[in-house]
């Protein structure tokens, strides 16, 4: 029964293709295809700590009694947690999944998703990357320059240090530890259509078009330099015709003088 209910939404995905379960953990879609490894369901007693010794899944339990061997002894929160890391479903589109790879999702190729994509964690990219955006011109209408204020906007801004709350944690809305960044109510005081307001009413920051905003403010940023600049030389100058004139002055009083 869990090996059905395992396989029912990787089987919906693959529509098109023809299904073959390589062995009893494994099923694969066609060449190049969808690949799903997984040792143990998520309904699993596996993902479980007690103080009984083992498992349900046979596999599973053998994976992480030798990586620790307390663990049949007594199944507590450490043997949970290796089972997680190492018995929990891995996902691939385009490429062969196996043990050897972090439980997910693992893409070869190009994904395409229509909607929101929603990561509870971090989102890693190998080698790092651009994200990118249809901007070609012939694209476009409308098309009108920024007002300027934006270097004055972002100064509104406010940087905090803080922790969530555990709530916020146990409901998967956030992680652990120390973070850097904004509160929404006070960004959406700034922008606006940065802030949205998400599952049980509460907000969400999302920064868009953070690029050409910051192009913006850099070019404030310059202009203002550039007139600070261009002020300083101009007194800069005054002070030099000064100083040469009172140089002329003090040489012809001193040919007086003789």
């Amino acid at each position: 029964m869990h090996r059905n209910r395992q396989f029912v939404a990787v089987v919906g995905l693959a529509l098109c293709a023809t299904a073959s379960v390589t062995d009893a953990n494994k099923l694969d879609v066609g060449p190049g295809g969808l690949s799903v490894f997984q040792l143990a369901p998520p309904t699993s007693d596996c993902y479980v700590g007690r103080n009984t010794p083992g498992c349900e899944i046979q596999k599973c339990e053998t994976v992480v009694c030798d990586l620790d061997d307390f663990c049949c002894v007594q199944w507590d929160a450490v043997c949970a947690d290796i089972a997680r890391a190492e018995c929990a479903a891995r996902v691939g589109v385009g490429r062969s999944v196996d043990s050897s790879f972090a439980q997910g999702l693992h893409v070869r190729g190009t994904a395409v998703l229509d909607g929101t994509l929603e990561v509870s964690g971090d989102a890693f990219k190998p080698g790092g990357g651009p994200w990118s955006v249809a901007s070609d011109a012939r694209l476009k209408t409308n098309i009108e320059q920024v007002r300027t204020g934006m270097l004055d906007r972002l100064l509104r801004l406010r940087s905090y240090t803080f922790s969530y709350r555990e709530d916020a944690i146990r409901s998967g809305l956030a992680t652990e530890g120390v973070k850097l960044g904004l509160l929404a109510q006070e960004v959406r005081e700034v922008f606006p259509s940065w802030v949205d307001e998400g599952y049980g009413g509460y907000l969400y920051v999302t920064e868009r078009s953070l690029t050409p905003i910051l192009v913006e403010a850099l070019r404030e940023l310059r202009s203002e330099k550039d007139a600070e600049i261009a002020g300083l030389r101009a007194e800069v100058k005054l002070l030099h015709e000064r100083l040469d004139r009172l140089e002329r002055d003090t040489v012809v009083k001193a040919h007086l003088g003789h």
